[in-house]
């Protein structure tokens, strides 16, 4: 097997773990009754829930924000094959991650279940 990029620095490893934030704002309209039964999880997300405003910004119907930062990851990070292959990993897992978060709320609206239904806030 090919060892692939050698010591991992801690700057890899906090901004790998940082790529893991966009599936972690995708997720929180699913977990409001999670938040309502446990108080203290609801105040650990409280910086999440300020990113959510700027995150979910749309223009047209389009949200800009996230699309944005969907391309400036795949293309700045993804086929950058400059950067190390550890954040490169990290960041098609937070993508794929996404994707899945984006298609299971595509999947629910198609079905007639609303978000409102898992508790979201909007």
């Amino acid at each position: 097997m090919v060892r692939r990029g050698g010591s991992k620095t801690i700057q890899d490893r906090v901004f790998a773990s940082l790529l893991y934030l966009i599936p972690l704002i995708e997720v929180t309209p699913f977990g409001r009754q999670i938040f309502a039964l446990v108080p203290l999880i609801y105040k650990l997300f409280i910086p999440i829930f300020i990113l959510l405003p700027f995150y979910n910004i749309s223009i047209g119907g389009i949200a800009v924000v996230s699309w944005g930062i969907f391309f400036a990851m795949y293309l700045g990070i993804i086929r950058n094959y400059k950067m190390p292959h550890f954040l490169r990993y990290n960041a098609m897992q937070s993508l794929l991650l996404s994707i899945g978060t984006a298609l299971l709320g595509v999947l629910l609206r198609a079905l007639g279940i609303s978000l409102n239904f898992f508790g979201s806030y909007s």
